[in-house]
């Protein structure tokens, strides 16, 4: 089975070698799993959508914003899922 780390999208296919959706020449195709959700860069991507998140920015406009920030620093569809919340902002906390 082959698990797309940009998008999620799971393919059963024994043979697949690229995600369905992303095609091949995907965001994450040359990602490694070394370099993929390093601590430093979850922080840097946390921060950064925090950021966004109280700016005006509209729901489409804050998801291109977060695809491109996710593709420079290899954040995986997992690893947003988990941090992309707005309730995970310092501020956000204190309710």
């Amino acid at each position: 089975m082959y698990k797309c780390l940009f998008c999620g999208l799971e393919n059963p296919s024994e043979t697949a070698k690229f995600c369905s959706e992303c095609g091949p020449n995907g965001p994450a195709k040359d990602w490694t799993f070394k370099n993929v959700d390093e601590q430093r860069k979850l922080e840097q991507y946390a921060a950064m959508l925090c950021e966004l998140y109280f700016e005006n920015q509209s729901v489409e406009e804050l998801e291109k914003i977060s695809l491109k920030m996710r593709e420079r620093l290899m954040i995986s569809h997992n690893a947003h899922a988990d941090t992309g919340s707005p309730t995970s902002c310092p501020s956000m906390t204190n309710f």
